[in-house]
C-alpha cells in the first residue's frame, strides 16, 4: 500500500451535490469576485445554471453586472422570508452570521472549499487529474516528510483540494502558525519575514520568544511590496528593535513586476504566478521592485526565514539557494496558494538541503494557511 492510497476523492462535489439537493429553488451565487468567477464558470462546464447573483450591500456598485447577470444586494433577497433559494456561499470564510441569515430563506446552503488560491478555473472539476497525472510526485512529496502527522495532512489538503470538502482538514489543525514547537528559537534570530504584511508575524516571533522565555537580541529583516501594507509595516517596526523594512517583493532574480492588489487590501499576489489573465476589478495593476534574498543579504548568515508571498514561493527559494546550502536557516514556507506547491516545494527545499527535516502543519480548517517547515 502506497501514501497515494491515502487521496480517496475524485471530483469537486460541488455540481453533484446541487444535483442531489437543490431542488426547483432558484440558485443563487453569494459573492461577484474572483472566487465566485471560478465558481461560475465550473457550474457552467457542468451543466449548472446560476439564476441570480448577490453581494453584502457595502460592495454592491450601481449597474455591477457578473457574467451577464444583474448584482443585487443580498439583504432583497433575506428580506422575503415566504421565498427559498439555494445559496452558493462564494467568498472567503463565511461567519457563522451570515450563514445564519442565509437560513432565513434558503431551501440549501452550498458551502465548499473552492475557487481559492491562483490556479485556474479548470482545477475546481481538475485537481484530482493534476495530482494523479503526478502520482510519483505525490508520493515522493509523502516521503519527504519527517513525521506521520505531516502526511496525515498533506493527504487531508489534497482530499479537500480535489473534493472541496471542508471536514478533511478539520481534524489536523494546529495553532502558533510559523512557530509551532518543531520549530526551535534562539534569541540570537537573523529573521528574514518574506510577505511581510504589516508586521503581523514579527510580533508573532517575539509573541513566541517571551512565551518560551527567550530574550530576543537578533535582526529582523521584513520584505513587503505593497504600499498600503508597508507604511504600516513600517510604524510597527519603528517601535520594534533590530528591524529593517524593504518596500520589495522577494523572487529569484533583482527586476520590476507586474502586482495585482486587491483595493480592500487583503490579497495581492505577482501577475505572472496565477494560471489564468485577472479580470477581477477588485484588483488594481501596479509594478513592485523584486530582490533575490542572496543579493540582498549577501554574507549575512540567515538563521529562519518565512515566505507567505502568494504563490511567488518557489522562485523566491530559487532566490535564496546559496543562503539555504551555506546556513542552512529554519524555513516555514506556506503552500497552498497553488496546487503544485505541495509537491514542488518540499523537492526543491530536500534538492538543496537533503539533511532538512520536512513537516507539514495546518493552521486553517480551510485551503489556506498549508506551512512547510524545514528543520
Amino acid at each position: 500500500m502506497g501514501y497515494w492510497d491515502a487521496i480517496v476523492e475524485r471530483e469537486c462535489a460541488l455540481a453533484p451535490d446541487i444535483r442531489l439537493r437543490g431542488g426547483e429553488a432558484p440558485l443563487v451565487l453569494y459573492g461577484a469576485q474572483r472566487r465566485a468567477d471560478k465558481i461560475y464558470r465550473y457550474l457552467a462546464g457542468s451543466g449548472i445554471d446560476i439564476d441570480i447573483v448577490a453581494v453584502d450591500g457595502e460592495y454592491l456598485r450601481e449597474g455591477a453586472v457578473f457574467h451577464g447577470i444583474p448584482v443585487i444586494d443580498i439583504a432583497s433577497l433575506l428580506a422575503e422570508p415566504h421565498k427559498r433559494y439555494n445559496y452558493i456561499i462564494a467568498f472567503w470564510r463565511a461567519t457563522s452570521d451570515k450563514i445564519l441569515a442565509l437560513r432565513q430563506t434558503a431551501n440549501h446552503i452550498f458551502h465548499y472549499d473552492c475557487g481559492g488560491g491562483y490556479d485556474g478555473v479548470d482545477s475546481l472539476g481538475g485537481f484530482f487529474d493534476f495530482f494523479h497525472s503526478r502520482r510519483d510526485a505525490v508520493e515522493q512529496a509523502f516521503t519527504l516528510m519527517a513525521d506521520d502527522f505531516s502526511r496525515e495532512v498533506l493527504a487531508a489538503h489534497i482530499n479537500q483540494k480535489i473534493s472541496g470538502k471542508f471536514g478533511y482538514k478539520r481534524f489536523c489543525y494546529t495553532e502558533e502558525q510559523y512557530f509551532p514547537d518543531i520549530m526551535p528559537l534562539s534569541g540570537n534570530e537573523i529573521f528574514v519575514d518574506c510577505g511581510a504584511y504589516t508586521g503581523d508575524t514579527a510580533a508573532l516571533l517575539l509573541q513566541a520568544m517571551e512565551r518560551r522565555s527567550i530574550d530576543f537580541t537578533g535582526e529582523i529583516f521584513a520584505f513587503e511590496p505593497d504600499a498600503h501594507n508597508f507604511a504600516k509595516l513600517a510604524g510597527r517596526a519603528s517601535r520594534l528593535t533590530n528591524c529593517r523594512c524593504f518596500h520589495k517583493g522577494v523572487w529569484d532574480a533583482a527586476g520590476i513586476l507586474k502586482y495585482c492588489n486587491s483595493v480592500r487590501g487583503t490579497d495581492s499576489f505577482v501577475v505572472s504566478v496565477a494560471a489564468e489573465p485577472i479580470h477581477d476589478n477588485s484588483f488594481e495593476k501596479v509594478e513592485i521592485e523584486v530582490v533575490s534574498l542572496d543579493e540582498m543579504l549577501h554574507g549575512k548568515a540567515i538563521t529562519f526565514i518565512k515566505m507567505d508571498v502568494e504563490g511567488s514561493e518557489l522562485p523566491a527559494l530559487r532566490g535564496a539557494k546559496q543562503i539555504m546550502a551555506a546556513y542552512r536557516p529554519k524555513l516555514a514556507v506556506c503552500i497552498y496558494h497553488k496546487k503544485e506547491d505541495v509537491i514542488d516545494i518540499p523537492q526543491y527545499i530536500h534538492s538543496i538541503r537533503p539533511d532538512y527535516d520536512l513537516y507539514v502543519r495546518s493552521h486553517a480548517r480551510d485551503f489556506s494557511e498549508l506551512v512547510l517547515y524545514a528543520v
